[in-house]
């Protein structure tokens, strides 16, 4: 959780820093590889901790399909993590000795919806 909410707040505190591009309804920042580890090492997410992580997150898959009980992800929010850990393995692989091969895109969508008001 702890992983979660450093990110949430990352991500909150560079959400009007999105200057790389801008489109309607959509603005971007895309980091280097080293800037995107720079900024994950201040969120206390190195490589050391890469294989602890991805164990939570596949108990946290495994959970959500054996019992009713427990908390039970998002699909959505299942992908979103899935992708997130797919880039930190593809960034700290073989001792990060590719890392500035890779880029990393935050983008901030709006999203808009109809909804019916009932009354």
């Amino acid at each position: 959780i702890k992983l979660l909410s450093n990110l949430a707040l990352w991500m909150e505190t560079n959400k009007d820093n999105l200057t790389d591009y801008s489109e309607f309804g959509r603005t971007g920042k895309v980091f280097s590889g080293s800037e995107m580890v720079n900024h994950l090492n201040h969120l206390d997410i190195e490589p050391k901790d890469l294989a602890k992580l991805e164990s939570c997150l596949n108990k946290l898959n495994e959970d959500s399909e054996s019992d009713k009980e427990t908390y039970k992800p998002a699909s959505a929010t299942s992908q979103l993590l899935s992708g997130f850990f797919l880039i930190l393995r593809y960034l700290f692989k073989g001792d990060m000795k590719h890392v500035d091969d890779y880029k990393v895109a935050l983008v901030r969508t709006q999203t808009f919806s109809s909804r019916k008001v009932s009354k």
